[in-house]
């Protein structure tokens, strides 16, 4: 994968991803496609997907200083790429101190024939 930009969202701080080779959409299509069975469409299965994202950083409340956030995520930020062996299908349960997330499948990227 390869880093595009950071992305500031109401909820947090995304790395937005593109895919340097077919395993992530490999990844996408046969193992969550498997994993998610009929709510697969959600992630959708059925086109490639163009742009993935890592989330970097989960808001708790209100930032104090959003236009400091906003003029962090603006830097000029130099080409890399990134190789994740694996991935995991999570969900996250807020608790009163933190979110945690609950990984509900694990897999290699690419997969075996």
């Amino acid at each position: 994968m390869k880093l595009e930009r950071l992305l500031i969202t109401p909820g947090g701080v995304l790395a937005l991803l593109h895919p340097t080779s077919p395993d992530a959409d490999e990844f996408r299509t046969y193992t969550l496609g498997h994993e998610l069975g009929p709510n697969a469409y959600r992630e959708g299965i059925l086109s490639p997907r163009d742009l993935w994202y890592v989330s970097l950083l989960h808001f708790r409340g209100p930032i104090e200083h959003p236009k400091d956030l906003v003029a962090w995520s603006h830097q000029q930020l130099a080409p890399i790429t990134w190789a994740f062996p694996d991935a995991a299908l999570c969900t996250y349960e807020i608790t009163t101190t933190a979110m945690r997330p609950r990984i509900r499948h694990t897999a290699a990227f690419g997969r075996a024939i």
